[in-house]
Protein backbone atom coordinates (compact mmCIF):
# COMPACT_ATOMS: atom_id res chain seq x y z
CA UNK A 1 0.00 0.00 0.00
CA UNK A 2 2.80 2.18 0.99
CA UNK A 3 4.90 1.54 -2.67
CA UNK A 4 1.46 1.95 -4.64
CA UNK A 5 0.95 5.49 -2.71
CA UNK A 6 4.20 6.73 -3.28
CA UNK A 7 4.36 5.50 -7.06
CA UNK A 8 1.06 8.00 -7.09
CA UNK A 9 3.01 10.98 -6.14
CA UNK A 10 5.78 10.53 -8.30
CA UNK A 11 3.59 9.94 -11.15
CA UNK A 12 1.32 13.11 -10.17
CA UNK A 13 4.87 15.49 -9.83
CA UNK A 14 6.33 14.42 -13.13
CA UNK A 15 3.13 15.35 -14.55
CA UNK A 16 3.29 18.37 -13.15
CA UNK A 17 6.81 19.09 -14.06
CA UNK A 18 5.83 17.89 -17.93
CA UNK A 19 3.10 20.50 -17.51
CA UNK A 20 5.18 22.89 -16.22
CA UNK A 21 8.08 22.27 -18.88
CA UNK A 22 5.35 22.56 -21.73
CA UNK A 23 4.40 25.75 -20.57
CA UNK A 24 5.32 28.72 -22.93
CA UNK A 25 7.01 30.94 -20.05
CA UNK A 26 7.63 34.31 -20.58
CA UNK A 27 8.71 33.29 -24.30
CA UNK A 28 5.15 34.47 -25.55
CA UNK A 29 5.85 38.09 -23.62
CA UNK A 30 9.41 38.26 -25.52
CA UNK A 31 7.50 37.88 -28.70
CA UNK A 32 4.74 40.55 -27.98
CA UNK A 33 7.12 42.75 -27.04
CA UNK A 34 9.22 41.89 -29.93
CA UNK A 35 6.00 42.86 -32.26
CA UNK A 36 5.29 45.62 -30.45
CA UNK A 37 8.65 47.39 -30.58
CA UNK A 38 8.59 46.18 -34.30
CA UNK A 39 5.35 48.03 -34.94
CA UNK A 40 6.46 51.20 -33.38
CA UNK A 41 9.49 51.39 -35.33
CA UNK A 42 7.25 50.44 -38.27
CA UNK A 43 4.93 53.79 -37.34
CA UNK A 44 8.46 55.69 -36.42
CA UNK A 45 9.44 54.64 -39.48
CA UNK A 46 6.55 55.94 -41.53
CA UNK A 47 6.20 59.33 -38.92
CA UNK A 48 9.74 60.26 -40.05
CA UNK A 49 9.65 59.31 -43.87
CA UNK A 50 6.62 61.45 -43.99
CA UNK A 51 8.18 64.63 -42.22
CA UNK A 52 11.18 64.52 -43.97
CA UNK A 53 9.15 64.14 -47.36
CA UNK A 54 7.20 67.42 -45.96
CA UNK A 55 10.35 69.14 -45.17
CA UNK A 56 12.19 68.14 -48.63
CA UNK A 57 8.70 69.74 -50.40
CA UNK A 58 9.01 73.31 -48.16
CA UNK A 59 12.71 73.37 -48.98
CA UNK A 60 12.36 73.00 -52.31
CA UNK A 61 9.44 75.41 -52.36
CA UNK A 62 11.86 77.63 -50.48
CA UNK A 63 14.45 77.49 -52.54
CA UNK A 64 11.95 78.18 -55.59
CA UNK A 65 10.81 81.55 -53.74
CA UNK A 66 14.12 82.40 -53.16
CA UNK A 67 14.89 82.31 -56.53
CA UNK A 68 11.70 84.11 -57.23
CA UNK A 69 13.01 87.17 -54.70
CA UNK A 70 16.16 87.27 -56.45
CA UNK A 71 14.72 87.85 -59.88
CA UNK A 72 12.26 90.56 -58.30
CA UNK A 73 14.98 91.87 -56.56
CA UNK A 74 16.95 92.16 -59.56
CA UNK A 75 14.35 93.44 -61.71
CA UNK A 76 13.49 95.88 -58.79
CA UNK A 77 17.02 97.21 -59.10
CA UNK A 78 16.76 98.19 -62.77
CA UNK A 79 13.26 99.33 -62.18
CA UNK A 80 14.96 101.55 -59.75
CA UNK A 81 17.78 103.01 -61.64
CA UNK A 82 15.24 103.29 -64.96
CA UNK A 83 13.05 105.22 -62.49
CA UNK A 84 16.25 107.31 -60.97
CA UNK A 85 16.74 107.99 -65.28
CA UNK A 86 13.59 109.09 -65.73
CA UNK A 87 13.44 111.53 -62.77
CA UNK A 88 16.89 112.83 -63.67
CA UNK A 89 15.28 113.17 -67.49
CA UNK A 90 12.09 114.72 -66.10
CA UNK A 91 14.44 117.18 -63.44
CA UNK A 92 16.34 117.77 -67.07
CA UNK A 93 13.42 118.99 -68.98
CA UNK A 94 11.77 121.00 -66.27
CA UNK A 95 15.31 122.73 -66.38
CA UNK A 96 14.72 123.79 -69.85
CA UNK A 97 11.14 124.38 -69.54
CA UNK A 98 11.97 126.85 -66.88
CA UNK A 99 14.80 128.43 -68.60
CA UNK A 100 12.03 128.32 -71.51
CA UNK A 101 9.63 130.43 -69.68
CA UNK A 102 12.09 132.84 -67.64
CA UNK A 103 13.55 134.28 -71.12
CA UNK A 104 12.48 137.52 -72.38
CA UNK A 105 11.37 138.04 -76.12
CA UNK A 106 14.68 140.50 -77.52
CA UNK A 107 14.55 142.92 -80.68
CA UNK A 108 17.49 143.32 -82.50
CA UNK A 109 18.90 146.77 -83.84
CA UNK A 110 22.48 146.93 -84.59
CA UNK A 111 21.33 146.12 -88.65
CA UNK A 112 19.86 149.56 -88.00
CA UNK A 113 22.37 151.43 -86.18
CA UNK A 114 24.57 150.02 -88.48
CA UNK A 115 23.04 151.23 -91.85
CA UNK A 116 22.35 154.96 -92.79
CA UNK A 117 19.36 156.98 -92.45
CA UNK A 118 18.42 157.80 -96.45
CA UNK A 119 15.08 157.78 -96.07
CA UNK A 120 14.41 158.00 -92.45
CA UNK A 121 10.49 157.18 -92.99
CA UNK A 122 10.55 154.14 -94.93
CA UNK A 123 13.74 152.55 -92.83
CA UNK A 124 11.57 153.02 -89.53
CA UNK A 125 8.86 151.53 -91.19
CA UNK A 126 10.73 148.86 -92.20
CA UNK A 127 12.21 147.94 -88.64
CA UNK A 128 9.36 148.22 -87.40
CA UNK A 129 7.83 145.20 -89.55
CA UNK A 130 11.27 143.25 -89.53
CA UNK A 131 11.25 143.48 -85.59
CA UNK A 132 7.16 142.49 -85.85
CA UNK A 133 8.10 139.46 -87.97
CA UNK A 134 11.58 137.94 -86.18
CA UNK A 135 9.19 139.09 -82.67
CA UNK A 136 6.49 136.67 -83.71
CA UNK A 137 8.70 133.97 -85.43
CA UNK A 138 10.37 133.85 -82.01
CA UNK A 139 7.42 133.52 -80.47
CA UNK A 140 5.97 130.83 -81.91
CA UNK A 141 8.96 129.05 -81.52
CA UNK A 142 9.13 129.49 -78.20
CA UNK A 143 5.47 128.15 -78.20
CA UNK A 144 6.16 125.14 -80.11
CA UNK A 145 9.89 124.03 -77.86
CA UNK A 146 7.33 124.63 -74.66
CA UNK A 147 4.63 123.20 -75.91
CA UNK A 148 7.26 119.93 -76.48
CA UNK A 149 8.63 120.72 -73.13
CA UNK A 150 5.55 119.87 -71.91
CA UNK A 151 4.67 116.91 -73.63
CA UNK A 152 7.78 115.59 -73.18
CA UNK A 153 7.46 116.40 -69.29
CA UNK A 154 4.04 115.11 -68.89
CA UNK A 155 5.51 112.08 -71.02
CA UNK A 156 8.46 110.98 -68.75
CA UNK A 157 5.71 111.75 -65.52
CA UNK A 158 3.43 109.05 -66.79
CA UNK A 159 6.56 107.07 -67.02
CA UNK A 160 7.97 108.00 -63.75
CA UNK A 161 5.04 107.28 -62.24
CA UNK A 162 4.33 103.83 -63.65
CA UNK A 163 7.51 103.08 -62.98
CA UNK A 164 6.57 103.99 -59.03
CA UNK A 165 3.64 101.69 -59.87
CA UNK A 166 5.36 98.62 -61.14
CA UNK A 167 8.38 99.68 -58.75
CA UNK A 168 5.52 99.40 -55.43
CA UNK A 169 4.08 96.18 -56.68
CA UNK A 170 7.54 94.75 -56.80
CA UNK A 171 7.88 95.83 -53.95
CA UNK A 172 4.64 94.50 -52.16
CA UNK A 173 5.73 90.91 -54.12
CA UNK A 174 9.10 90.94 -52.59
CA UNK A 175 7.74 92.05 -49.00
CA UNK A 176 5.14 88.79 -49.26
CA UNK A 177 7.70 86.40 -50.97
CA UNK A 178 10.20 87.14 -47.40
CA UNK A 179 7.08 86.81 -45.13
CA UNK A 180 5.97 83.48 -47.45
CA UNK A 181 9.47 82.48 -46.30
CA UNK A 182 9.88 83.21 -42.87
CA UNK A 183 6.81 81.22 -42.64
CA UNK A 184 8.33 78.43 -44.62
CA UNK A 185 11.34 78.37 -42.13
CA UNK A 186 9.17 78.79 -38.82
CA UNK A 187 7.09 75.69 -40.47
CA UNK A 188 10.32 74.00 -41.14
CA UNK A 189 11.91 74.58 -37.39
CA UNK A 190 8.50 73.17 -36.40
CA UNK A 191 8.82 70.04 -38.30
CA UNK A 192 12.66 69.38 -36.94
CA UNK A 193 11.41 70.35 -33.44
CA UNK A 194 8.62 67.20 -33.90
CA UNK A 195 10.95 65.02 -35.22
CA UNK A 196 13.73 65.69 -32.34
CA UNK A 197 10.76 64.91 -29.79
CA UNK A 198 9.67 61.60 -32.40
CA UNK A 199 13.32 60.67 -32.09
CA UNK A 200 13.80 61.05 -28.35
CA UNK A 201 10.52 58.69 -27.91
CA UNK A 202 11.84 56.61 -29.81
CA UNK A 203 15.09 55.94 -28.12
CA UNK A 204 12.86 56.31 -24.86
CA UNK A 205 11.05 53.45 -26.22
CA UNK A 206 13.69 51.26 -27.41
CA UNK A 207 15.75 51.55 -24.04
CA UNK A 208 12.84 50.48 -22.54
CA UNK A 209 12.09 47.50 -24.68
CA UNK A 210 15.68 46.48 -24.32
CA UNK A 211 15.21 46.38 -20.34
CA UNK A 212 12.30 44.73 -20.34
CA UNK A 213 13.86 42.13 -23.37
CA UNK A 214 17.20 42.06 -20.67
CA UNK A 215 15.09 41.29 -17.93
CA UNK A 216 12.27 38.44 -19.54
CA UNK A 217 15.50 36.63 -21.07
CA UNK A 218 16.94 36.72 -17.65
CA UNK A 219 13.70 35.22 -16.05
CA UNK A 220 13.87 32.40 -19.23
CA UNK A 221 17.05 31.66 -18.12
CA UNK A 222 16.14 31.19 -14.91
CA UNK A 223 13.11 29.37 -15.54
CA UNK A 224 15.01 26.93 -17.77
CA UNK A 225 17.62 26.68 -15.23
CA UNK A 226 14.81 25.84 -12.81
CA UNK A 227 13.69 23.39 -15.40
CA UNK A 228 16.53 21.51 -15.24
CA UNK A 229 17.09 21.06 -12.07
CA UNK A 230 13.70 19.41 -12.07
CA UNK A 231 13.99 17.12 -14.58
CA UNK A 232 17.53 16.13 -12.21
CA UNK A 233 15.76 15.93 -9.17
CA UNK A 234 13.02 13.64 -11.24
CA UNK A 235 15.29 11.54 -12.83
CA UNK A 236 17.11 11.40 -9.14
CA UNK A 237 13.81 10.43 -7.81
CA UNK A 238 12.82 7.98 -11.06
CA UNK A 239 15.99 5.68 -10.24
CA UNK A 240 15.82 5.77 -6.66
CA UNK A 241 12.55 4.08 -7.07
CA UNK A 242 13.26 2.09 -10.14
CA UNK A 243 16.12 0.59 -7.69
CA UNK A 244 13.43 -0.06 -5.17
CA UNK A 245 11.22 -1.54 -7.21
CA UNK A 246 13.70 -3.95 -8.62
CA UNK A 247 14.95 -4.86 -4.57
CA UNK A 248 11.17 -5.32 -3.91
CA UNK A 249 11.00 -7.52 -6.87
CA UNK A 250 14.07 -9.74 -6.19
CA UNK A 251 12.50 -9.70 -2.63
CA UNK A 252 9.47 -11.21 -3.44
CA UNK A 253 11.20 -13.99 -6.39
CA UNK A 254 13.40 -15.13 -3.38
CA UNK A 255 10.38 -15.23 -1.12
CA UNK A 256 7.94 -17.20 -3.96
CA UNK A 257 10.82 -19.47 -4.53
CA UNK A 258 11.23 -20.51 -0.55
CA UNK A 259 7.32 -20.85 -0.36
CA UNK A 260 6.87 -23.21 -3.48
CA UNK A 261 9.79 -25.37 -1.47
CA UNK A 262 7.51 -25.49 1.52
CA UNK A 263 4.62 -26.69 -0.44
CA UNK A 264 6.60 -29.35 -2.31
CA UNK A 265 8.22 -30.32 1.23
CA UNK A 266 5.08 -30.69 2.76
CA UNK A 267 3.16 -32.53 -0.28
CA UNK A 268 6.14 -34.97 -0.26
CA UNK A 269 5.82 -35.57 3.40
CA UNK A 270 1.86 -35.34 2.91
CA UNK A 271 2.45 -38.68 0.55
CA UNK A 272 4.84 -40.11 2.62
CA UNK A 273 2.92 -39.87 5.98
CA UNK A 274 -0.29 -41.51 3.66
CA UNK A 275 2.10 -44.19 2.21
CA UNK A 276 3.34 -44.89 6.09
CA UNK A 277 -0.56 -44.52 7.21
CA UNK A 278 -1.47 -47.11 5.23
CA UNK A 279 1.28 -50.02 6.21
CA UNK A 280 0.35 -48.94 9.72
CA UNK A 281 -2.95 -51.01 11.50
CA UNK A 282 -6.29 -49.54 10.63
CA UNK A 283 -7.33 -49.16 14.05
CA UNK A 284 -9.83 -46.12 14.82
CA UNK A 285 -6.80 -44.13 17.41
CA UNK A 286 -4.40 -44.42 14.76
CA UNK A 287 -7.40 -43.70 12.12
CA UNK A 288 -8.27 -40.64 14.07
CA UNK A 289 -4.78 -39.05 14.57
CA UNK A 290 -4.32 -39.83 10.55
CA UNK A 291 -6.91 -37.80 9.81
CA UNK A 292 -6.09 -35.01 12.13
CA UNK A 293 -2.65 -35.15 10.62
CA UNK A 294 -3.95 -35.04 7.42
CA UNK A 295 -6.30 -31.94 8.53
CA UNK A 296 -3.18 -30.26 9.83
CA UNK A 297 -1.10 -31.06 6.93
CA UNK A 298 -4.40 -29.39 4.83
CA UNK A 299 -4.58 -26.73 7.13
CA UNK A 300 -0.51 -25.72 6.17
CA UNK A 301 -1.02 -26.44 2.74
CA UNK A 302 -3.81 -24.60 2.28
CA UNK A 303 -2.07 -21.12 3.99
CA UNK A 304 1.16 -21.75 1.84
CA UNK A 305 -1.01 -21.60 -1.12
CA UNK A 306 -2.58 -17.82 0.08
CA UNK A 307 0.47 -17.11 0.76
CA UNK A 308 2.00 -18.14 -2.59
CA UNK A 309 -1.15 -16.71 -4.24
CA UNK A 310 -0.48 -13.56 -1.95
CA UNK A 311 3.14 -13.12 -3.25
CA UNK A 312 1.94 -13.70 -7.24
CA UNK A 313 -0.81 -10.62 -6.83
CA UNK A 314 1.92 -8.39 -5.01
CA UNK A 315 4.62 -9.27 -7.81
CA UNK A 316 2.28 -9.04 -10.52
CA UNK A 317 2.64 -4.86 -12.01
CA UNK A 318 -0.52 -2.98 -13.08
CA UNK A 319 -0.70 -1.92 -16.87
CA UNK A 320 -0.64 1.92 -15.01
CA UNK A 321 2.25 1.86 -13.67
CA UNK A 322 4.36 -0.64 -15.66
CA UNK A 323 6.60 1.57 -16.41
CA UNK A 324 7.72 1.62 -12.84
CA UNK A 325 9.23 -2.23 -12.53
CA UNK A 326 11.47 -1.95 -15.27
CA UNK A 327 15.42 -0.82 -14.06
CA UNK A 328 16.92 1.75 -15.41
Amino acid sequence: MFDRKQRKLTEEELERCVKEMKADGPKKEIRNLKKRIQEIDEINDDTQSGLKTQIAAQKIKAQENWTVVCALRRTLGLERREMARLSKKLSEVSGKLAGYQRRPVKVSTSSQQRQPLRNPGGVLRSASNNVEESGVANDVLAQEKFAEAVEERNLYRRKLQAEEKKTKGLEENVQALKEDHKALEKETLNFQIEINSYNEKLHDMIELCQGKDQALLRKACQIDYERRVKELKIKEVLRSHSWKVTSIEEQHLKAEFSYKAEIDHLRKKLQDNLANQRKACYSEHALAAHKKEIKDFCNQLDQASCKQADLQTRSVPTPGCSHWVTPC
